[in-house]
């Protein structure tokens, strides 16, 4: 996958950049990872088959992740703005395929497109998101044989403090078992 970041603990950002016209298949964890950045534009990648991997919230299978780092002082402590267009997103491992056991207490996320904390001025239009999980329930305990916390099987999600999102005119589908 891919992975742009700035310097932790520091003012700088990382600007400028087109992700477009890419496959990205049988990734493990993250296709795409951009912390402390912006002016990004992501565009017309296909995303798909993604594998388990571990990440700083437990167990991940993560289509694109927008990050910042929150112990650096602004403007590295968000990032955005961001335009993610025309992507499509599909087939993600469903969390009982996973195969192992033994993780104590740790949670699961399994998201398409994923804003972290404080990744502000995005736009989401025109992805196709489709077959995430289809056969996970999300919250579920257990994890198919895997002791989770949580298991959170989302297309879209924006978390705390992700402020000035526009979502529109994207066509999700088959999203977990409940979804």
């Amino acid at each position: 996958g891919i992975l742009i970041r700035n310097t932790f603990g520091t003012a700088a950002t990382v600007d400028i950049y087109t992700i477009s016209n890419n496959t990205f298949t049988n990734c493990r964890g993250t296709a795409m990872l951009l912390s402390g950045t912006s002016n990004v534009t992501i565009t017309g990648n296909t995303i798909s088959n993604l594998l388990r991997g571990r990440g700083s919230d437990g167990m991940v299978e993560v289509g694109i992740k927008l990050a910042s780092d929150s112990t650096a002082p602004a403007p590295a402590n968000s990032s955005g703005p961001y335009s993610i267009t025309n992507n499509s997103i599909h087939d993600f491992q469903d969390a009982a395929s996973w195969g192992i056991t033994g993780l104590g207490t740790t949670g699961a996320n399994i998201i398409a497109i994923y804003g972290d904390v404080s990744s502000k001025n995005a736009t989401i239009t025109g992805n196709t998101i489709y077959k995430i999980a289809e056969n996970t329930t999300s919250n579920a305990v257990g994890c198919g044989g895997i002791r989770c916390q949580f298991v959170n099987v989302i297309g879209i999600f924006d978390e705390s403090r992700c402020d000035d999102w526009i979502i529109q005119n994207n066509i999700l589908y088959r999203i977990g078992k409940t979804g």
